[in-house]
């Protein structure tokens, strides 16, 4: 990793419009996001440390008016700022108040050694940071389902909100199943940071109003949407509504026809990914939420998929027995980020009975495991 004299080192001597590099002692560093759209991820691989790369807004972007694309100077697509750090910065991008370029100051790569992921800095002044600082915390969550119905709650948030959520659910008796790190993109095609996987039949209104009320931000957004919608329909003429209807219509065609896209692509994906485990795998019973733990909520599935590969080349393949559970042995792997994955199997007549999951859910699949 780059320190930051040796950033501001190589930076020194360049200047962006009216901007004071002297003032900037201080620097905001984020991974780019959508990088798994139109072969961005190719442009990465070019990519080396310390490389300049260059900040373009996009205020007419139908997503995000404040988006921000990352690109570099040849004009290869990097991604994009992340919603919540283009809040801040694009306003300062619009004014010249910092610089109109970053460096790349990290690299990460896939589970095939294929890099994927860009991390940039951007020198800003301490008074921006300063200024730029929320004083309230910033939540944009979304419910979705995955291809086999299992409902999501996603979260963009600071991970010390997404503890004060957890703990919020928890003792409102919502049963959170399991939470992690967000690696795919929910079915509108934004980025979130978290996932908590929920019970199927929650309510979801009720989760709706239970951070509305103790989170005031998310009231104040639901207030305020209320209000504008109802001074809105108050000051226009008919005339003028039937004209924002016509336009409103055919961009929310537009988005269907996109989002109708998306899903067929993400559809496509996650059944290319079941298809591919029953041709490697004929032999192998994924049982539970197994192939969207490996689908969905792991960043590497190489290694249990390796692992149960191994099981059925050896019979004698050595494992943790369960005690609690006749038949039944415990394989530990690694998720890509830490060592809590949970592999449990059992050997049949013609098959092999899986359950991939989790050390935090570990005494809810022994009581799941019991019943089959």
């Amino acid at each position: 990793m780059l320190s930051f004299k040796r950033f501001l080192k190589k930076i020194k001597g360049t200047k962006d419009y009216n901007v004071d590099e002297s003032r900037h002692q201080d620097y905001i560093s984020l991974w780019t996001a959508g990088l798994n759209y139109d072969s961005r991820h190719e442009a990465v691989r070019k990519c080396t440390l310390n490389e300049k790369v260059y900040l373009e807004r996009e205020p007419q972007n139908i997503k995000d008016n404040n988006a921000i694309h990352v690109k570099r100077k040849n004009g290869d697509s990097l991604g994009y700022v992340g919603r919540m750090h283009a809040q801040q910065l694009a306003p300062l991008l619009d004014q010249n108040a910092i610089f109109s370029w970053a460096r790349i100051v990290a690299l990460k790569c896939d589970l095939v050694e294929n890099i994927h992921g860009v991390k940039i800095a951007i020198a800003v002044s301490p008074e921006i940071i300063t200024s730029n600082t929320p004083k309230q915390k910033d939540i944009h969550f979304r419910f979705d389902k995955s291809e086999h119905n299992n409902l999501y709650l996603l979260l963009d948030c600071d991970e010390r909100t997404l503890g004060e959520i957890i703990k919020l659910l928890n003792q409102s008796l919502f049963e959170i199943i399991r939470s992690g790190v967000s690696y795919r993109p929910g079915s509108d095609g934004n980025l979130y940071s978290w996932y908590l996987r929920l019970e199927n039949s929650v309510d979801q209104e009720s989760i709706h109003k239970l951070l509305r009320d103790n989170f005031p931000i998310l009231n104040e957004r639901y207030n305020h949407e209320l209000e504008e919608e109802y001074f809105e329909l108050q000051s226009e003429e008919i005339e003028d509504l039937k004209s924002r209807n016509k336009v409103l219509t055919e961009e929310l065609s537009h988005a269907k026809k996109n989002l109708i896209k998306f899903q067929s692509i993400h559809s496509h994906r996650s059944n290319q990914f079941k298809d591919l485990i029953n041709l490697t795998l004929p032999k192998v019973q994924f049982m539970g939420d197994s192939i969207d733990v490996l689908n969905n909520e792991i960043q590497d599935y190489s290694g249990p998929l390796k692992k149960i590969k191994e099981i059925l080349n050896n019979n004698n393949y050595k494992a943790k027995k369960i005690k609690t559970l006749n038949g039944w042995f415990e394989l530990h792997f690694n998720t890509g980020q830490r060592d809590d994955g949970r592999l449990y199997y059992r050997r049949c007549a013609h098959q092999l009975d899986v359950l991939v999951s989790f050390k935090k859910t570990q005494s809810k699949d022994i009581q799941f495991l019991k019943k089959q």
